[in-house]
């Protein structure tokens, strides 16, 4: 999952653009790619009622950590 700062279109948007991106790499080595962008006040909003945000709050790895941060 990523988590973008913006509106809750934004994030749906950002699922659009990370299809766009990994097609190829799943043609090219036989996998697929789960992916879910989402705005982070559409997923604080979610996490503690969604078992999938749970999970991410619980299990995800944090790979990239913006210091720029708008509410």
């Amino acid at each position: 999952m990523i988590l973008v700062n913006g509106d809750h279109d934004e994030g749906r948007a950002g699922t659009d653009a990370l299809a766009s991106m990994t097609y190829d790499f799943d043609l090219e080595h036989s996998v697929y790619v789960e992916y879910s962008a989402r705005s982070k006040r559409y997923f604080d909003y979610w996490h503690k009622a969604h078992p999938f945000y749970q999970n991410v709050s619980r299990e995800g790895i944090v790979l990239y950590e913006s210091t720029f941060i708008q509410e």
